[in-house]
């Protein structure tokens, strides 16, 4: 996967558009990794594809990020400007 590898090398994320096909568990697999990348306020765009919903993944991240996802169902394109991390157990 090339996400962790970047992940290794990048300080942080300010934008992060991810458009690739996914399984629900590899993104969330890959959220994870680069959540504590992510800074605060900044941007996160998820593409599914026309028709695609939001995928769990993206709505578990939103979640602990404590942010809405705005988003155009029927286009399949979401964004999110993150909150700040959720605290880590």
């Amino acid at each position: 996967m090339v996400l962790p590898l970047l992940a290794k090398e990048l300080p942080r994320i300010d934008l992060f558009v991810y458009d690739v096909p996914h399984e629900d568990r590899d993104a969330r697999t890959e959220f994870a990794r680069l959540d504590p990348l992510v800074r605060e306020r900044g941007v996160v765009i998820v593409v599914h594809g026309i028709g695609g919903g939001r995928c769990d993944a993206q709505r578990r991240w939103a979640r602990d990020r404590r942010t809405p996802t705005f988003g155009r169902t029927g286009l399949g394109l979401y964004g999110l400007r993150m909150g700040r991390a959720a605290a880590r157990r």
